[in-house]
């Protein structure tokens, strides 16, 4: 018969009506809250892909230590623990988080450069340089 969705029909008159019958009972008992606990005591809960500590993706990583991916790419620069899984880097969260506390907190700033004096070219040219007479 295939999986049914909620959307739809069942093709079967009986499959709909305890398809619906069995919806309902369902409804009513997790209202009791001693049927939502004997319902918790028997499930298994999934661990949800976030929770995934080893192998991690840049973008992975980025989302578990709240963290940009360019963040993460500085980061590597600066000599983050990493390991290749064929061409692509892969982090282990617990000892990314160990080296960004030993790396501590330093401020983002934009590279400096060297000023480039061009009076002399200005002058060479028979040009005024800005701020004298006008």
């Amino acid at each position: 018969m295939g999986n049914l969705r909620s959307e739809e029909t069942p093709r079967n008159p009986l499959i709909a009506a305890v398809a619906e019958i069995l919806g309902a009972a369902f409804v009513l008992a997790a209202k009791q809250p001693d049927v939502v606990a004997a319902m918790r005591a028997v499930m298994v809960p999934v661990a949800p892909e976030a929770q995934k500590t080893t192998a991690l993706t840049k973008k992975e990583l980025a989302v578990a230590i709240s963290k940009s991916t360019s963040s993460i790419d500085r980061f590597d620069r600066e000599g983050a623990p990493h390991t290749f899984v064929g061409d692509h880097r892969r982090y282990d969260l617990g000892e990314y988080k160990a080296w960004l506390a030993k790396r501590g907190k330093k401020p983002t700033r934009a590279p400096k450069t060297d000023a480039v004096d061009v009076s002399d070219v200005v002058v060479s040219n028979g040009l005024r340089p800005s701020g004298e007479g006008q």
